[in-house]
């Protein structure tokens, strides 16, 4: 997916988050160039904690060299 970061998008995008993790345990966000094998740099992060700084710390910046990927997870009940 190709996408331009704002904060408008970045609300639209953990709003997209919160519907999907109704129906599934995780989502992993990445920013990776095609083909790149480099080692990943990847962050996990709790739902009820994921901000609109998240999502601009990893797709904010554009390709920084370096394969990431943010990881949110939805906590299970009981």
């Amino acid at each position: 997916m190709e996408w331009d970061y704002s904060d408008k998008n970045a609300e639209i995008m953990m709003a997209y988050i919160k519907e999907h993790l109704q129906n599934a345990p995780g989502i992993q966000l990445w920013n990776v160039w095609l083909g790149d094998k480099s080692t990943t740099q990847k962050k996990r992060i709790s739902l009820d904690k994921l901000k609109t700084q998240h999502i601009s710390e990893i797709w904010g910046k554009g390709f920084s060299g370096n394969v990431e990927c943010l990881e949110i997870y939805k906590i299970r009940k009981g």
